[in-house]
């Protein structure tokens, strides 16, 4: 079973970024049906991990997810990495596995 179920998902380009080119965005497909599959290898990561090894890139889907019967908004960057928003506080997910270069953009930095 899975732990979580997406309940909306939409592309958006606008996420601040020090990439000038949004064009690295256009093909970048993620949906529902492999959302779940590409954030199987995420873990959770620290705010300065989050800051220097990964790309924030302009490509970004937002969301809400369901998790223990209740919504949660999340955002997922081209750059490997995820926010899950809760009321108090944000945590952050990323991967570094391999599996992760089928469905992102770049990969973070070791």
């Amino acid at each position: 079973a899975d732990l979580f179920k997406i309940i909306s998902l939409s592309k958006t380009n606008n996420y601040p970024s020090s990439f000038e080119d949004t064009s690295i965005c256009v093909n970048w497909d993620l949906n529902k049906d492999n959302l779940p599959s590409a954030l199987q290898s995420f873990k959770k990561i620290s705010t300065p991990e989050w800051h220097y090894s990964y790309d924030h890139l302009p490509c970004a889907y937002e969301g809400e997810l369901l998790y223990n019967g209740i919504t949660y908004p999340f955002s997922i960057n081209g750059g490997s990495w995820l926010t899950i928003s809760y009321p108090d506080s944000v945590l952050r997910y990323g991967c570094k596995d391999s599996s992760c270069t089928d469905y992102f953009l770049s990969s973070p930095n070791e």
